[in-house]
């Protein structure tokens, strides 16, 4: 089972296969926002989760990818 590390107090990495999902704080960005990055393989410009709470935004942060990849999937399967 993958899980989350800690990375600087303010990172939190989840490394899958060829990239990794990091939940970040920003500088441009209120205190209590959590933005989530993509980065490898695939990579996603940081975005603004809605939770705040850390576990919350971790799992918005998948669930994001998830559907992103899925729909990247479905465009792929309309091409074959």
């Amino acid at each position: 089972m993958k899980r989350w590390t800690e990375t600087g107090g303010h990172h939190h990495t989840l490394r899958l296969h060829g990239f990794r999902i990091v939940i970040h704080h920003h500088i441009d960005y209120p205190a209590d926002v959590w933005l989530m990055s993509v980065h490898g393989d695939v990579e996603l410009p940081k975005e603004r989760l809605h939770h705040r709470d850390l576990d919350e935004a971790k799992a918005e942060a998948v669930k994001m990818l998830e559907q992103r990849l899925r729909a990247c999937l479905h465009e792929l399967k309309a091409v074959q």
